[in-house]
């Protein structure tokens, strides 16, 4: 198990957690490498979310694809990426110094959407956190006034995957029991 775009590779993730937006890589007009911006009418994206860049062929000198990035939104048609969420906060992008070669995605990575798969979701642990539905999961803690830790787990879609069927190989690239339980965050 492990945050949705780290790990899993089962393509099933509930679309409206993971938008997209696909854009021509090999066009000034678009990859605007004076201003370091990508222009795509109503991308909806927004300052700080967290994308996974993918390059059609070759990509974008500066990004490197299937990595994580973060966004600055400049407006409804136009943003940015950063390193880091910090760095989107501050409004410092990366550099873009050279156009891709092909139709480029970027993709909304949450970073609290789990695939549990049925080993998982019978796991105590996990069951105690409240991860006890296979499948997709939001799921956050946080702590209360007086130090209490507490779940909150919200089932997106129920799916029946082993973790062979979901391509998760456990939190340590293991498929070991204990590998697959959540971490306090």
């Amino acid at each position: 198990m492990a945050s949705w775009g780290d790990t899993d590779t089962l393509a099933d993730a509930p679309k409206y957690e993971t938008p997209s937006v696909s854009f021509d890589a090999t066009a000034a007009a678009v990859v605007v490498l004076a201003n370091d911006k990508i222009v795509e009418p109503h991308h909806g994206l927004e300052t700080g979310d967290r994308v996974t860049y993918t390059a059609g062929a070759a990509p974008i000198t500066g990004l490197t694809s299937g990595d994580l990035y973060f966004v600055i939104r400049l407006d409804q048609n136009e943003f940015q990426l950063a390193a880091d969420a910090a760095d989107a906060a501050a409004g410092t992008e990366i550099a873009l110094t050279g156009l891709g070669g092909g139709t480029d995605t970027i993709q909304v990575t949450p970073d609290d959407l789990f695939f549990i798969d049925l080993t998982e979701a019978g796991v105590d642990a996990n069951r105690d956190k409240g991860l006890k539905t296979p499948g997709w999961n939001s799921y956050r803690t946080y702590t209360t006034g007086d130090g209490r830790t507490r779940h909150i787990v919200e089932p997106l879609v129920a799916m029946k995957r082993t973790a062979v069927d979901a391509g998760d190989a456990g939190v340590t690239g293991d498929t070991a029991v204990e590998d697959a339980t959540v971490a306090d965050s």
